[in-house]
């Protein structure tokens, strides 16, 4: 099939296969363009998503293309999914402000389903707030948006620069043993990784020893879950067959609060509203909703704690690979 045969679905997978793979062929992303922009009022929104963001993430300087994209973009926003506008806020497309501002009004609306005190938390109406939007992720700027909203600043850059290093640290090293044939299963694996790096600050108790620590998780299942019931997760509407339980945010705070309950910090009502220093989270792509809910949850449970944030982009294409 020549090129000026292809339609929208598969000139849009052509180009998001590509920048998946990181193959750059500018002449071909021309092509693609010029095949594209003539029939641009026929893409989807999946469509366009797709093929904004391999353009953007493959760096190619196609002014028209993106011009193209954004107009289609703009006459599509009256109906377009929320996860769909999540995601193109995230691309530098030249509508990104109008976008910003529409997403913005929605993670404020949505925001005001998060209750100030423990006790108000409601862990289903928290999930049919979700469901209703049908979205998964905020990604990188509507989920900055909200922990703006909620009063959770951002992590400093270095720490940020310190949690990139020592997740590469992890990648390097799993790529080592790949390339060496190990048999190590973890080494080869098939899931998209996702990281939650940690490090905390704990006032001690009188006379202790100062408490202070990193943490780094992956996502997917590791043979050991931290039986913690007063932090839920939640099930996601686009994504509905991943369990949140296996996040990587979700483990390492349940797994932060067990190692405080077994140390006798934590575990009451009277221990935790006590307990008074800094946590501060950097993960590799944005967070997912059920995450953002249970790092909010534990921001409820111990609020002398000061909550820090920061994210990568990832390539965040999970939502948009079903067809």
């Amino acid at each position: 099939m020549m090129l000026g045969e292809f339609d929208p679905q598969n000139l849009s997978n052509l180009a998001w296969s590509f920048a998946v793979f990181g193959f750059l062929d500018v002449p071909l992303m021309d092509a693609i363009a010029a095949e594209a922009i003539p029939k641009m009022q026929d893409y989807t929104t999946q469509e366009l998503a797709n093929t904004a963001w391999a353009y953007d993430t493959q760096k190619v300087q196609n002014q028209p293309m993106m011009e193209a994209i954004s107009q289609q973009v703009l006459e599509s926003l009256a109906t377009m999914q929320t996860q769909a506008l999540m995601f193109l806020i995230d691309v530098d497309l030249p509508c990104h402000e109008a976008l910003k501002t529409v997403a913005s009004k929605v993670v404020k609306d949505f925001s005001k389903g998060f209750p100030l005190k423990l006790e108000d938390w409601d862990s289903e109406r928290f999930k049919a707030a979700i469901w209703n939007l049908r979205v998964d992720s905020f990604g990188k700027v509507g989920t900055r948006v909200l922990w703006d909203i909620l009063g959770v600043r951002e992590a400093a850059g270095d720490f940020s620069i310190r949690a990139e290093l020592e997740i590469d640290k992890v990648n390097a090293e799993d790529g080592d043993a790949f390339i060496s044939g190990s048999d190590d299963k973890a080494s080869g694996r098939k899931h998209q990784r996702v990281f939650a790096y940690a490090e905390y600050d704990i006032e001690p108790p009188l006379g202790e020893s100062e408490i202070r620590g990193q943490m780094l998780f992956e996502n997917g299942f590791r043979g050991v879950r931290a039986d913690i019931k007063w932090l839920k997760h939640t099930p996601l509407p686009v994504s509905s067959w991943v369990d949140r339980s296996l996040c990587a945010e979700m483990q390492m705070v349940t797994m932060f609060c067990s190692k405080l309950m077994t140390e006798g910090l934590a575990g009451t009502a009277e221990l935790n509203a006590v307990m008074h220093g800094k946590l501060m989270v950097y993960t590799s792509m944005p967070p997912c909703l059920s995450c953002v809910g249970v790092l909010w949850q534990f921001a409820l449970h111990f609020q002398r704690m000061d909550l820090e944030f920061a994210n990568g982009s990832g390539c965040r294409l999970e939502s948009f690979m079903k067809r």
